[in-house]
């Protein structure tokens, strides 16, 4: 993270940036650790060993708009909302409660072949969300095993990477079976 100035890199850098738009437009100069974490997250030459010949980029993992945006698709009556509170980044809430806060929990676990959360903690007890939380300058977003969503300072060793592909315009996908999917040209 100490490569990367802050979130002018990821304005001026970044195939993902469009997923980081609410906070690149309330903070689009802070230098604080978190933002910098994100921006190595979100450095699509670091994580292109993913993207492959049909893929536009890779990244280190979903930013919250991203997974946000998932979520509410595969959970219409009951979703997750965001905002960015200051330069330090998100808080989230459900969109039936009415205040934000730094996390929120009552996610389900493995559904969706556990693209939201998993379980399993024998790799990785979480995976790390590309946004800066809330709570403090040296915490990130992050989605664990007790089924929360929610802020981790960015030095945990108990949470891991979950790479997401951007696959480029006309490229289709074939369902192999549950859960595996073939691309087709």
């Amino acid at each position: 993270s100490n490569d990367y100035p802050g979130a002018n890199w990821i304005s001026s850098n970044s195939k993902g940036k469009k997923w980081l738009n609410e906070y690149l437009n309330y903070s689009s100069t802070s230098t604080n650790i978190n933002i910098r974490c994100v921006a190595y997250m979100m450095d699509t030459s670091v994580w292109n060993i993913y993207a492959g010949t049909d893929a536009e980029y890779a990244m280190g993992g979903p930013t919250i708009e991203l997974f946000c945006a998932s979520y509410r698709k595969t959970h219409p009556s009951k979703y997750i909302e965001y905002q960015v509170k200051s330069s330090n980044g998100y808080e989230l809430k459900w969109n039936t409660d009415n205040n934000y806060s730094a996390s929120i929990s009552g996610l389900s676990k493995d559904e969706f072949n556990s693209i939201y959360m998993k379980s399993d903690k024998t790799k990785t007890k979480s995976m790390w969300i590309a946004s800066p939380s809330a709570y403090r300058v040296d915490y990130l977003m992050q989605s664990n095993c007790w089924s929360t969503v929610g802020d981790r300072v960015y030095t945990n060793n108990e949470t891991g990477v979950r790479p997401i592909v951007c696959l480029k315009n006309g490229v289709q996908l074939k369902k192999i079976e549950t859960g595996v999917y073939e691309i087709i040209n």
